[in-house]
């Protein structure tokens, strides 16, 4: 039986919940003893975020202090799963080298854009050398890590059995309809984008609903013209948040931060078998099958014209929705990734 520790960014954390967590009764299936160790503070911290300030960066310390000693006792693992950064600064990656220079063997997971700005760029190149095999969340990361032969893209999955469409159907009816968007409180600046769009949208069908499911209330002001129902998320119930929306939506700028994420929240709609529409930016364009399971909207005409098209037909929906669920069914589920995160792990053995 194969010893593997879970360096995880934060207990917390959407990456955390839903790159790691769901895997670890698969893989104590098949065998592996597993070991998580959450980062403290979460890499979301806002003394991270902050990371110039005092204070964050007696925080940093703290969390390397707190850390070190579990790498220093860390021995009897036969490999290290280290998702994105452990606690310090932006360069040099402090405890990743102690890490590497005791004999661990790494797998290095990351999935969104950690390596902009020169020194994050430094410390994400020399933890890509010394990883033995890396996994990106899409392609575009895969491309950026330029390491080819040891990197595997295995995007963020969720749990098909627990993310199921109600066996209840829609709960819109005919009249009022209900376009969906979830995500943190820092991604509101890509919805209130769309803000003008759905205003135009509700002109078309008076009765929608955009419906909000976020840690924190939107900024009313930018959405006004637009009846908002705002659901304070809770992780406990975030299937059934979704289970009344018709369509989810998912706009993206298209620049060097967006083209590291990987449409987490489409995979959620559409595992619910709810039919989207997207930006087409970097993991989107792998997610969605244009005019099969969803739209991609380049412009803000195409926006209002999938959107218009897909609430003013039910069967459309319907059928469109189905084609989501199979999708994230055979790319996107942690049972159909599973395969391949084990694979990455023999190889790093070997």
């Amino acid at each position: 039986m194969k010893n593997i520790l879970f360096l995880t960014i934060g207990k917390n954390e959407p990456s955390t919940r839903f790159r790691i967590l769901p895997f670890i009764p698969f893989l104590e299936k098949a065998g592996w003893r597993c070991t998580v160790w959450h980062k403290w503070p979460s890499y979301g911290s806002w003394l991270y975020a902050e990371g110039r300030s005092l204070k964050a960066r007696i925080y940093q310390l703290l969390g390397m202090s707190v850390t070190l000693p579990r790498i220093l006792t860390a021995s009897n693992f036969d490999l290290v799963f280290l998702q994105r950064r452990l606690p310090g600064l932006l360069y040099p990656p402090f405890l990743e080298r102690i890490l590497k220079q005791i004999g661990h063997r790494v797998v290095y997971d990351f999935d969104d854009a950690i390596y902009l700005g020169s020194r994050a760029d430094l410390s994400f190149r020399e933890i890509i050398r010394f990883s033995d095999q890396i996994i990106a969340g899409n392609s575009h990361l895969s491309n950026i890590a330029d390491s080819s032969s040891k990197t595997t893209v295995i995007p963020t999955p969720v749990d098909t059995d627990r993310f199921q469409p109600s066996s209840k159907g829609t709960f819109s009816n005919k009249n009022t309809l209900i376009i969906g968007w979830t995500g943190t409180a820092a991604n509101y600046q890509y919805l209130y984008p769309l803000a003008s769009t759905l205003r135009k949208v509700v002109e078309r069908f008076p009765d929608t609903i955009l419906k909000i499911i976020c840690d924190k209330p939107p900024d009313i002001g930018l959405l006004s013209g637009l009846e908002v129902r705002f659901v304070c998320w809770q992780a406990n119930i975030e299937v059934d948040q979704l289970q009344d929306i018709d369509i989810g939506i998912m706009y993206l700028p298209d620049n060097p931060f967006t083209r590291g994420k990987c449409g987490f929240k489409l995979i959620q709609y559409m595992s619910l078998a709810k039919p989207v529409v997207a930006s087409p930016v970097s993991a989107n364009l792998e997610i969605v099958n244009h005019g099969v399971n969803g739209y991609l909207a380049a412009t803000m005409e195409d926006w209002y014209k999938y959107i218009i098209r897909l609430l003013g037909d039910a069967q459309l929906r319907a059928t469109m929705g189905y084609e989501a669920r199979e999708t994230i069914e055979k790319k996107f589920s942690v049972r159909s990734c599973f395969p391949k995160l084990e694979a990455v792990f023999q190889r790093a053995l070997t």
